[in-house]
């Protein structure tokens, strides 16, 4: 590209410096064209596209970037700001100048400065957070925006302004910036990393006081796919570089090479101006600071020795000479003010953040009455609304981010600030408990050793990692004894050799480690009931609304007559939540009474003896409505076989009898609603079918898992679509043991899906003040019902808890039978 400059230039008779400027237009415009920037426009002043074949702005995702213009150009690379759609947010993208893509020097300094991000995390380094190669072959990568001023124009201001009165107190704010710059490096050496090129250029200062080191492209650290080099026999930056960099003797770079750069800035900051170059200084001394603290004087000396052994040994020691200079009330002052206008965002944080959440609950009042098929032009409003409110989320994210990096910049200045500790330690605290209430806890162990960093003893509690438990029985001194539920092959399980014995009810503020619990509640004349519990770091785990007065657990005496049933105490639990379920998104709190649920499906010879006793009672006909059939249809082919008047089993189209053990399916709601009140008749115990958020209860526990068993799938835990190399089918009731709920309820995860007694809602459970309502459906209304639970033609997803499924009531289906619950207020 620079041929044509210069002919240009000769041709013009273009000086050095207009030829330098010209140069740099070209450069920067075509990387405008090279990264697909609409730089062309119609005649009527339209943005036109990129010209065809134009490089992509990454191959894997091309419309992950948007273009908002060119930030600079260097002698290797160009960079432009980007919005990455993904993140939300405004980032820097460097590329490799297309013109050194063939140096292998070039390459690798790019690649290094890439690459070593990765290895310091560390607040003074800039975060690189994607990279990939344009469809030219040149490498880029996308890193946080940095913004402000180098410590070059620091130094420069500083030495051209007279020596008044704020002179010093200047001084102390550049070498602030260098002892926090020191503090950086010695942190990349802790892992490996020598930069081995610092200079003022590359030390930025940003506006909250943060301090990064950039350019990390002559960084040595171990990597068997980077061969280290020596351009030209030297490493760094004539000034800066210590003899060992420029070949002046044996002494291999190590971290005092780091700090003799340091200390060369150190001298200038001191001085004005540099030290002299490393080969002007063999057999001679360094130049006289007049006016200058004498300690300062010494540990720019010290820091710059040609001899190795006599500087500091390390860039962490040096920081530590220049804080016990700087200590003193002007770090604390220029901490507070830091804190101050971070802490000043705070009340318009909240205010967004309040916004955000108004704009969200009228979004769902707006949307949630709306049937799915309701028209565009009426979900407009709503949708409206969730626009506003995710912009507000993002604004809220920006001020969020802005806050935490003013308050850890105050801490940079002063870490001993104890109003910024404790700002970051309630921040980091809230960061672990939002980590916590997700499947895994992603992100809870960062943000809580970020905590422990901070708190200085304030947050000793909620770093135990306890709870406190709460617990009244009817009647009372039932004894408590509680289990840890484990993952134990991925799957959660009670581990009995871990019970602790709680002790008599009531218990009150028992601490408890956080986590998933099963309590075991037994009292005389009294069956056995299990209690799970999901106690939340620091949290109260209790039944009712008063921590002091906690609800009874009533302890049944017995299960009602009917089918073996599970007993499911009353109490709260989130339902929902799963955005990988179908239809199983929406999160809602509820709180369900006491129920019994039936341990199983209803079988096939259970539905039998059914029908039977309807022939039995003269109803032959509806002993013929509510046979299993061939088809989904109503009126497709009954699947009765009959014996001498009566029937005998259920086969299929072609003869094959149904085990009696099977799970009844093929028949529909209106059947099995018919099925439960004959049982219900027959006990005198209010059977019928569950509602589905009851069904989901019973299935999940309290602990928000995705399957009965706890958070991960194998299809040999319930019969699902990969369970056997068969062809899939249905099996026994009792042949998947491990498809069990915590209460006991077995095969909710797999096998055949249930009939639920409530239509299908759109906005998922009807509650008054959190309290499941139920809403049974007419046996007329045409409506879809709720079907619940996973099946034996079923990948993973479609057997989780909170799947949900709308069906005909009038429809037969083949994966789809029922089962039964009664309100435990019966016993």
């Amino acid at each position: 590209m620079s041929d044509p400059v210069d002919a240009y230039a000769a041709r013009h008779g273009l000086d050095h410096r207009a030829q330098a400027e010209l140069a740099e237009l070209v450069e920067a415009r075509m990387a405008d064209l090279l990264d697909g920037s609409p730089t062309l426009a119609s005649p009527e002043g339209r943005a036109l596209p990129p010209p065809a074949g134009s490089p992509s702005l990454g191959p894997q995702d091309p419309e992950r970037y948007e273009q908002l213009g060119l930030l600079g150009t260097g002698a290797s690379a160009v960079v432009h700001r980007v919005l990455d759609r993904h993140l939300g947010r405004t980032l820097a993208r460097k590329r490799l100048r297309l013109e050194l893509l063939d140096s292998p020097i070039a390459r690798a300094r790019f690649e290094r400065e890439r690459r070593v991000p990765s290895l310091v995390r560390h607040p003074g380094i800039v975060a690189v957070f994607d990279h990939g190669r344009l469809d030219t072959g040149q490498p880029w990568f996308t890193m946080q925006e940095v913004g402000g001023k180098t410590l070059r124009a620091d130094i420069v201001a500083l030495h051209q302004a007279p020596r008044r009165d704020d002179w010093h107190l200047s001084l102390r704010r550049s070498l602030t910036a260098l002892h926090a710059a020191a503090r950086a490096v010695a942190f990349a050496h802790s892992v490996g990393v020598l930069h081995r090129d610092l200079k003022p250029e590359n030390i930025m200062l940003g506006a909250f006081g943060e301090v990064l080191v950039l350019d990390w492209g002559l960084a040595h650290f171990d990597d068997p796919e980077l061969e280290d080099f020596v351009p030209g026999g030297l490493l760094g930056t004539p000034g800066y570089m210590p003899p060992e960099q420029a070949g002046l003797n044996e002494h291999p770079h190590g971290p005092a090479s780091d700090v003799y750069s340091l200390g060369a800035m150190l001298h200038e900051l001191l001085g004005g101006r540099p030290p002299p170059r490393v080969e002007r200084r063999i057999g001679s001394t360094l130049p006289a600071l007049e006016g200058v603290d004498p300690a300062l004087v010494a540990i720019a000396e010290q820091a710059l020795a040609l001899d190795v052994q006599a500087r500091f040994p390390s860039a962490s020691q040096l920081a530590e000479a220049l804080e016990a200079w700087l200590d003193g009330t002007y770090a604390r002052r220029r901490a507070l003010e830091t804190l101050g206008q971070a802490q000043a965002l705070m009340p318009e944080l909240q205010g967004v953040r309040g916004r955000a959440q108004r704009l969200r609950q009228e979004a769902a009042e707006r949307l949630e009455p709306l049937a799915p098929w309701a028209a565009v032009e009426e979900k407009r409003p709503g949708w409206t609304l969730e626009d506003r409110a995710a912009e507000a989320e993002r604004q809220a994210e920006v001020l969020g981010a802005t806050w935490l990096q003013g308050v850890r910049a105050a801490v940079a200045l002063d870490p001993q600030l104890q109003p910024a500790q404790s700002a970051l330690a309630d921040w980091y605290r809230a960061r672990v408990l939002e980590a916590e209430r997700l499947p895994g806890a992603p992100g809870a162990a960062a943000a809580e050793t970020h905590l422990r960093a901070h708190h200085r003893g304030q947050q000793d509690s909620f770093l135990r990692g306890e709870g406190q438990l709460s617990l009244r029985t009817d009647p009372p001194g039932a004894t408590v004894r509680a289990l840890p539920l484990a993952s134990i092959d991925r799957r959660l399980v009670p581990l009995e050799d871990k019970a602790i014995a709680l002790g008599q009810s009531p218990l009150l503020g028992v601490a408890l480690a956080r986590g998933s619990w099963l309590l075991e509640l037994e009292a005389p004349g009294r069956a056995l009931t299990r209690v799970p519990v999901d106690l939340p770091r620091a949290g109260h785990w209790f039944k009712g609304t008063d921590p002091k007065q906690p609800e009874p657990h009533r302890l049944p005496a017995s299960a009602p007559p009917g089918p073996e049933s599970c007993f499911v105490p009353g109490g709260c639990f989130d339902a929902g939540g799963d955005p990988d379920a179908p239809d199983g998104g929406l999160a809602q709190r509820l709180y369900v009474p006491d129920l019994f649920m039936a341990r199983d499906p209803v079988t096939v010879a259970e539905y039998v003896a059914f029908a039977n006793a309807l022939i039995e009672s003269g109803d032959r006909a509806q002993a013929l409505a509510v046979a299993p059939r061939a088809g989904d249809h109503p009126e497709s082919a009954p699947l009765w076989r009959w014996s001498r008047g009566r029937i005998e089993g259920v086969v299929d189209q072609l003869g094959q009898a149904w085990p009696a053990r099977w799970p009844v399916t093929q028949i529909s709601w209106h059947s099995a609603s018919a099925y439960a009140a004959w049982v219900a008749e027959q006990t005198g115990a209010p059977w019928r079918l569950p509602s589905e958020y009851e069904w989901e209860k019973a299935a999940r526990g309290v602990d928000r898992r995705r399957w009965p068993w706890g958070h991960h799938f194998d299809p040999t835990w319930a019969r699902s679509m990969l369970s056997t190399p068969e062809t899939p089918t249905r099996s026994p009731v009792d042949d998947w043991p491990l498809d069990i709920s915590v209460y006991g309820v077995r095969g909710c995860g797999g096998n055949v899906r249930d009939w639920c007694l409530d239509r299908w809602e759109a906005q998922g459970a009807a509650q008054t003040h959190g309290q499941l309502q139920l809403r049974p459906a007419e046996h007329d209304d045409p409506a879809p019902r709720a079907v619940r639970g996973g099946s034996y033609t079923s990948s993973a997803r479609f057997c989780g808890v909170t799947a949900r499924f709308a069906l005909a009531p009038g429809r037969h289906y083949r994966v789809v039978g029922f089962r039964l619950c009664c309100p435990g207020s019966v016993v």
